[in-house]
């Protein structure tokens, strides 16, 4: 496994046990849910909900042990009330992940490690780690909900897209870095069609978020992109894939004008990949 090239997502799952009911999420941005026809850029408050979840992206990078003893240095720092519930993976065939608690965000963490690039031509790390990583990961994750009924699950990782099953009773919402295209048409319709709260974030000219090609294989992504552009303004792009050149489908051409150094970041100040 290579940490310093790594694509991460974080998504959110809110548990509704019956007569319980979440509150609505503190970082739930205007308008990247709404059928938006224009290009947004996104407010300094609106961008800074992100930064926790950032940090936790970043630590998959951090040696297990010491995330379990809470010493992964300015990783754990960043989220000083972090509780971590377990850890596993091999860094091989699985990818190594963490499970933690954040009371302040009330919050359940699940995190998987970067993965090599050289993978994802072929997706051989989402076949390899998906079906390992999800048996063991869930578990984990369902038994804290019976601790904690309320928090919300955000998995954060590598190579893993938004495909998670999940219990009749639990939503989910999406947040990914730098995440690649992962299913056809009809799959990126049904994922839209959930109404969930999906967010991917994509800096500058990374070329993963527009692998595999459109032209070739025909994957596109789910709808709420986020874009950095080179002046470092955040914009919110409607749509699956946009077209215009402040999106990154627009801007980005894997064999013309790519940067394989802005696919970790710096994402609002924090590069992913790193410990």
């Amino acid at each position: 496994m290579t940490p310093a090239f790594s694509f991460a997502l974080l998504a959110a799952l809110v548990a509704l046990a019956p007569g319980i009911h979440a509150a609505p999420a503190a970082t739930s941005i205007p308008g990247l849910l709404a059928h938006q026809d224009d290009i947004i850029p996104l407010s300094p408050e609106e961008i800074g909900v992100f930064k926790p979840y950032t940090w936790y992206a970043r630590t998959t990078a951090c040696n297990l042990s010491a995330i379990m003893e809470g010493d992964c240095g300015t990783n754990c720092e960043a989220n000083p009330t972090f509780k971590p519930i377990a850890t596993g993976g091999d860094g091989d065939d699985t990818q190594f992940w963490f499970v933690s608690y954040d009371p302040f965000l009330d919050t359940i963490i699940v995190a998987h490690q970067a993965n090599n690039f050289s993978d994802l031509w072929v997706c051989s790390g989402h076949y390899r780690c998906c079906p390992k990583g999800t048996l063991y990961v869930p578990n984990e994750a369902h038994t804290d909900s019976l601790t904690f009924p309320r928090c919300c699950y955000r998995p954060s990782g590598c190579c893993i897209s938004p495909q998670v099953h999940l219990p009749s009773d639990v939503t989910m919402s999406y947040r990914g870095y730098s995440s690649p295209q992962v299913g056809n048409q009809a799959f990126e319709d049904y994922f839209d069609s959930l109404g969930m709260y999906a967010v991917r974030l994509n800096n500058k000219e990374d070329p993963v978020p527009v692998l595999p090609p459109i032209t070739f294989f025909e994957y596109h992504h789910v709808s709420g992109e986020v874009h950095i552009k080179d002046d470092n303004v955040w914009v919110s792009c409607p749509g699956q894939d946009n077209p215009s050149d402040q999106c990154s489908t627009g801007d980005v051409t894997v064999y013309y004008n790519s940067e394989v150094s802005d696919h970790s970041g710096p994402f609002d100040g924090v590069t992913l990949g790193i410990c």
